[in-house]
C-alpha cells in the first residue's frame, strides 16, 4: 500500500473549497488523487485499454465513456442504486481514513477517473516526448 503523504487533503477541505468550477475540479482531482494506487491506474487500464481512454482525452469529467462501463469496472451489482456492493477495483483505505470519508459506489467511480485522467497524461506526456526526441534525432537514412 503506498505511504500516506504528510498533508493529507480532508472530505472537509474539498467539500469547501473554494474558488470557480475550474479550481473546484482541482480540488476534486486532489482528493480523489491521494485514493489512487498503482493498482487502481492497472485496473482502469486493463479494463478499458489506453486507446479508449486517449480518445476520451479532451473531455475533463470523461463522460463519454457511458456510466454503466465505470460502474461495471467499479463495484459488483452495479444495476441496484443502492445497498451492498463490493469495491472491484483498488483504492488507498489508509488514506481513505485519513481524509475523514468512507467509500461510496460514486466514489468508486470518482476515483477511477481519476486513475484514468492519471494515466491519459502519462500517455500523452510520454507520446510527445517521443514526438519530440524523433524530432530531435532528424530523419534517418537507409
Amino acid at each position: 500500500m503506498p505511504e500516506l503523504t504528510a498533508e493529507v487533503f480532508t472530505r472537509q477541505q474539498y467539500l469547501t473549497a473554494d474558488g470557480d468550477r475550474d479550481e473546484q475540479f482541482r480540488a476534486h482531482r486532489r482528493f480523489h488523487a491521494q485514493l489512487v494506487t498503482e493498482r487502481t491506474r492497472r485496473q482502469v487500464r486493463d479494463f478499458f485499454g489506453i486507446e479508449t481512454l486517449l480518445r476520451a482525452r479532451g473531455d475533463r469529467h470523461l463522460n463519454s465513456i457511458p456510466i454503466r462501463r465505470w460502474d461495471a469496472l467499479c463495484f459488483t451489482d452495479p444495476k441496484a442504486a443502492s445497498g451492498p456492493f463490493r469495491a472491484l477495483i483498488d483504492y488507498d483505505r489508509d488514506a481513505l481514513a485519513a481524509a475523514g470519508d468512507r467509500m461510496t459506489r460514486a466514489g468508486l467511480v470518482c476515483v477511477a477517473k481519476e486513475a484514468a485522467r492519471q494515466l491519459i497524461e502519462t500517455e500523452h506526456e510520454r507520446q510527445e516526448n517521443a514526438g519530440t526526441k524523433a524530432q530531435r534525432q532528424g530523419p534517418r537514412s537507409h
